[in-house]
């Protein structure tokens, strides 16, 4: 298949929605820009989408030109064995394509129905046993099940690797711990886990990062005077609110900036992820959008595998189209699309370790992370179309852009939390872009 660009995207957006049962995507017709500098200036807005639980490998390991099942420096396991060829019990096994032998729920495809089969196990003790200290050789014991292994390519799951086609994916972005889904997520609003215990942690495990005292990143925005708030549905939104894990958020005062732009809903109507799309579209469209905004979805349009990944389709497509709808706000907004963590998916690549005695980076003598890979799309006018960037990246990384992004428009907003080893083994996510350069339209 011919690489897509960021236009071609955009402008069969309409045939491509139609053979998702998605509404179309913005047009292509090229716009004149406002007066732009060629820099991370030109950035206006920048949108944060976290889901659920897919793994690099899971989801991309087909994909052209990714460090995926085609990789050529992969590690060998003992006996010689490639890291796909995984034990499995007696014998070994391979990445296998998800599929189901029947169909019985209302007709669905024997695909669909494998990719709503549930979650595996990814609290702290497995994840450290899939890794098994970098020799990567333990996934199947370690998530008690072969579906450990399955994965996905573009005919299940063709939103998202059109995306990738249209505009920037990074194949070496890590979840940041290796653990469950709210120990990353208090990563990506607040850059550590508190290992020591000294302000509320440690948040190492599902289950331990409630009571959190530290200051999280949407604190040092509101201390910088950058506009920001989270678009959720506070009673429908899977816990996927970081905010909500911290002490100064469910006790603030309901008039107060971190309850109303924090803890806040969205006008519900009953259907979060119109409704949520809907409050981005009339902020864009009133000039209210604010400068950093995180996009909270509720449980079946968040990709966890409970159910369909096209689920999740629908709802980054109503975020992409609501900003589109003003084509200005369009056109000076960055959209980072992550996963918070593998779930219990296979990924190949070993994650980048901290030395031992590494400040931060252990909790009682174990490693913290990095974690396992898990997909990161770039949506925005500078991000290359059909590109793909190789730096390692984890969820700080994307606090680090804000640092950058932040301090070059006179208001710098800095995360004190982020250990010094991760600044030095993670970029910023600058190096995806090409600001001298942009597609606008």
């Amino acid at each position: 298949m011919a690489p897509v660009t960021r236009r071609t995207f955009l402008g069969s957006a309409a045939a491509l929605g139609a053979a998702l049962g998605l509404d179309s995507l913005p047009g292509a017709a090229p716009r004149a820009a406002a007066a732009t500098t060629g820099t991370i200036t030109d950035v206006k807005h920048v949108v944060v989408l976290m889901q659920e639980n897919r793994s690099f490998d899971h989801y991309f390991g087909t994909l052209k030109g990714v460090r995926g099942f085609d990789d050529r420096a992969t590690i060998e396991l003992s006996g010689g064995y490639s890291v796909f060829n995984q034990p499995n019990g007696s014998g070994r096994q391979y990445p296998w394509q998800l599929s189901a032998t029947s169909t019985w729920w209302w007709g669905v495809s024997k695909e669909q129905l494998a990719q709503c089969d549930g979650s595996l196990d990814h609290s702290w003790s497995t994840q450290h046993s899939a890794w098994n200290n970098g020799k990567m050789d333990n996934w199947v014991s370690a998530k008690n099940s072969a579906r450990t292994l399955g994965f996905m390519n573009r005919s299940d799951i063709p939103f998202h690797y059109a995306l990738a086609d249209a505009y920037t994916i990074c194949d070496a972005y890590h979840c940041s711990i290796l653990s469950a889904t709210g120990p990353n997520r208090t990563y990506l609003w607040s850059g550590w886990i508190d290992p020591s215990g000294t302000a509320g942690g440690a948040a190492y495990d599902g289950g331990s990062e409630s009571g959190l005292k530290w200051q999280t990143y949407a604190e040092a925005l509101q201390n910088a005077g950058v506009s920001w708030k989270v678009y959720q549905n506070a009673s429908d939104n899977f816990g996927d609110n970081a905010l909500a894990y911290f002490n100064q958020f469910t006790s603030a005062p309901s008039s107060s900036p971190l309850a109303q732009n924090g803890m806040g809903s969205v006008h519900s109507t009953g259907s979060t992820p119109d409704d949520i799309a809907n409050a981005i579209k009339a902020d864009a469209a009133a000039g209210t959008l604010p400068q950093v905004s995180w996009v909270v979805s509720n449980q079946l349009f968040s990709e966890h595998p409970d159910g369909p990944p096209e689920n999740g389709a629908h709802f980054v497509n109503l975020v992409i189209q609501a900003l589109a709808a003003t084509p200005d706000v369009f056109d000076s907004t960055v959209l980072f699309l992550n996963y918070d963590e593998n779930d219990g998916f296979f990924d190949h690549v070993p994650p980048p370790a901290a030395p031992s005695g590494t400040a931060a980076e252990f909790y009682s003598g174990t490693n913290i992370g990095l974690g396992f890979r898990v997909p990161m799309l770039i949506v925005s006018p500078w991000t290359r179309g059909g590109w793909v960037d190789s730096q390692v990246y984890d969820h700080t990384s994307v606090l680090r852009f804000l640092e950058t992004w932040t301090a070059a428009i006179g208001t710098p907003a800095n995360c004190t939390n982020i250990s010094t080893w991760r600044r030095q083994v993670c970029g910023d996510l600058t190096g995806a872009f090409d600001f001298a350069n942009p597609v606008y339209g």
